[in-house]
């Protein structure tokens, strides 16, 4: 099998609804809205920090891993007036209540072998919105910033 290049990928804010299990069928019961004119989604997925412990007894640098940080993954897209997924990015990172910003957020590849593409859900908070840059030669491109804060959970492409 060759690789798949980014093409045809999109991200897509649900709502907070709950993902209490992080199943799948949890992520997919929401509702989902792609965010228009996306040109990159940042790295995301654990990483594990490392715990040092040096002994006096030995001088030696002891490691065991640490906690699992799935990231904080930016992205960024051409601003487009009423886009909905846009309006929903913002309206999220517009949210004041701790206990309502976490959103779930969909990611799928375009890579459907035959019906479902390889899709990853994960909740985040949009801690984040800049615009990058006004030019005359370039579009306004905006990066958001997802703070994620669950295991980012692989459904493969079948």
């Amino acid at each position: 099998m060759t690789f798949k290049t980014g093409t045809g990928s999109t991200i897509a804010i649900g709502t907070t609804l709950a993902t209490p299990n992080g199943t799948a069928a949890e992520y997919a019961a929401d509702g989902y809205t792609n965010i228009g004119d996306i040109e990159t989604i940042g790295p995301f997925g654990d990483e594990r920090s490392i715990v040092r412990f040096t002994s006096l007894a030995d001088g030696r640098v002891q490691k065991a891993r640490g906690v699992a940080d799935a990231g904080d993954q930016t992205i960024s897209y051409a601003h487009k007036t009423g886009d909905a997924g846009q309006v929903a990015l913002l309206a999220a990172f517009a949210v004041a209540s701790q206990a309502a910003d976490e959103f779930n957020f969909r990611v799928q590849l375009n890579d459907a072998i035959t019906t479902n593409k390889t899709t990853r859900y994960y909740r985040a908070r949009v801690a984040s919105q800049r615009v990058r840059e006004i030019t005359n030669d370039g579009a306004v491109i905006v990066e958001a910033m997802l703070a994620i804060s669950t295991a980012v959970l692989e459904v493969p492409a079948s």
